[in-house]
């Protein structure tokens, strides 16, 4: 959760064209996570209503390579990293013998 929660944050601010707030890998405490979740999806709904989703970024990765992308892809970014992760944790899940739960947007939806 750190991981997904911190590079969301690091790719609004990007996209805000701030400072990234975060190490990729941080750790923050159990207590701060619900908060930081939130900041992350107002963030992004922000940048939704005010920014031009075609317009190009350029930015650093955090290993320092540069790079450009538009508002768009960048946001498609977070959605996927955050999928990818959720599959990787129900994948360990199941194989200790923990039924996965159900992480899939449109289940959240109904």
């Amino acid at each position: 959760m750190n991981h997904t929660l911190t590079a969301h944050g690091n790719w609004n601010a990007r996209i805000l064209r701030k400072p990234t707030p975060h190490v990729v890998w941080g750790d923050h405490a159990n207590e701060v996570l619900l908060d930081l979740d939130k900041e992350n999806f107002q963030t992004s709904l922000e940048i939704l209503r005010s920014s031009d989703l075609n317009e190009v970024i350029s930015y650093n990765t955090s290993t320092g390579q540069p790079f450009q992308n538009t508002v768009r892809e960048m946001l498609f970014q977070v959605i996927n990293h955050s999928t990818y992760h959720r599959a990787q944790m129900n994948t360990e899940w199941k194989q200790k013998g923990v039924a996965p739960l159900a992480v899939d947007y449109i289940f959240f939806k109904r």
